[in-house]
């Protein structure tokens, strides 16, 4: 067993069960109560990344007007607005063209992680009208229990580091660990529902919750941020906590998209 200290485990607990209570409210009000929150997760994750990057406050205001201006249009006309995948991945990353501009430095890391926050985003909406609240509660349930299960192994066992130039926390033990909570929440939704190919599939969708993590930490790291903000308690910023959910919904939308 390796030292571990767990002095942030009582305020990371309260954080994500505020953001289970959160994401509940939101689900029992679907489709709107789902759409709200989905575009208020872009909108702070928007203003974390431009921050990030050196935007300042007055050009973020600026941007994030365009970026209410086309969370409004969504939210009025919904079947309008995501009649087409790339066209609401359109809608949602015109405000990430200004920032772009805006920004004096690695605009093209910005862009790039800026598009797969949108596409992350966009896969959650269209995922919820290809499988429901189930389909949507599965995956929220394996991000979560990958999360804990990383945490608790990791920090309990230790051992080698998953990716330390990226990561340094990350360890292999915690990885693995990752990837078996999958498996469990895979077979309890495949018990539940008759379809044993989630199984295989919520492995894959723990390592691409995973993979949303590094991705985001591989960002901080380039701009010398710890944290993408502070409005979490325990856990730093919106992308810091939903990291690993943009990557599980954009390796699903991806599966979903090939098969």
């Amino acid at each position: 067993m390796s030292g571990a200290s767990w002095d942030d485990l009582k305020t990371r607990s309260l954080s994500a069960a505020v953001q289970v209570v959160i994401a509940l409210v939101a689900v029992i009000f679907a489709p709107y109560g789902l759409l709200i929150l989905l575009w208020a997760l872009f909108f702070l994750m928007h203003w974390e990344l431009g921050a990030m990057f050196g935007l300042n406050r007055k050009h973020q205001f600026a941007v994030l007007g365009l970026a209410s201006l086309v969370g409004l249009i969504i939210l009025i006309a919904p079947d309008l607005a995501y009649g087409s995948f790339f066209l609401a991945m359109t809608l949602l990353a015109l405000p990430l063209v200004p920032s772009a501009v805006l920004i004096t430095r690695q605009r093209a890391l910005f862009a790039a992680y800026g598009v797969f926050m949108v596409f992350g985003i966009t896969a959650l909406w269209y995922l919820f009208h290809a499988f429901g609240l189930r389909g949507i509660l599965v995956l929220v349930a394996i991000v979560i229990a990958s999360d804990v299960a990383g945490y608790f192994v990791g920090k309990s066992f230790g051992g080698p580091k998953f990716w330390p130039a990226i990561s340094p926390k990350k360890t292999w033990s915690g990885t693995v660990g990752g990837w078996a909570a999958g498996f469990i929440v895979g077979c309890i939704a495949a018990a539940l529902f008759g379809a044993w190919w989630i199984i295989p599939i919520a492995v894959v969708l723990a390592f691409g919750g995973q993979m949303g993590d590094i991705a985001e930490s591989a960002v901080k790291r380039k701009v010398g941020v710890k944290d993408s903000s502070d409005l979490i308690p325990g856990h730093g910023g919106v992308l810091d906590r939903f990291d690993g959910l943009l990557g599980a919904g954009a390796t699903a939308m991806v599966l979903q998209l090939l098969f």
